[in-house]
């Protein structure tokens, strides 16, 4: 049975623009099974990357001191993408998100252009917003967003 040399060399792009992976295997005297092994683990190293970056906002949201009511809809934006999840029974939420940076952060009250928005940023970790919420002129507004 003859020896074989076989290199691989893999690029696989990410749902992110200008963001992607680069393998490079050597599988010096090795068999088709492990070359076909090595790839699928270096797919799998590749994808890991992209969804361990993803970030989750999540927190307490409150109106006039008490926790908003179940399944209230959270809209986060990170540019023109829009990520969405819901309050609990005790008023709070989670979103995860996989990116980092700057987001708006929007508490779907009254489904309209009076529903209240905070800039939120999300990082690698996990980060806490815990939103305060006031009812003004017949309206809702933000008066404190932070851990």
């Amino acid at each position: 049975m003859p020896d074989t040399q076989q290199l691989a060399l893999f690029e696989f792009r990410t749902v992110d623009p200008g963001r992607s992976c680069r393998c490079r295997l050597d599988v010096t005297g090795r068999g088709r099974g492990t070359t076909r092994l090595a790839c699928a683990l270096a797919l799998a190293v590749c994808l890991v990357p992209a969804w361990a970056t993803a970030g989750q906002i999540s927190g307490l949201i409150r109106i006039d001191e008490r926790p908003v009511a179940a399944r209230v809809k959270i809209d986060v934006q990170y540019r023109s993408v829009v990520y969405s999840g819901t309050t609990t029974e005790y008023g709070t939420y989670l979103v995860s998100i996989p990116h980092t940076g700057r987001c708006q952060l929007t508490i779907r009250l009254t489904g309209g252009k009076q529903d209240p928005t905070v800039t939120v940023v999300s990082y690698d970790d996990p980060t806490t917003y815990n939103i305060d919420v006031a009812r003004v002129d017949g309206g809702y507004r933000v008066v404190r967003a932070g851990p």
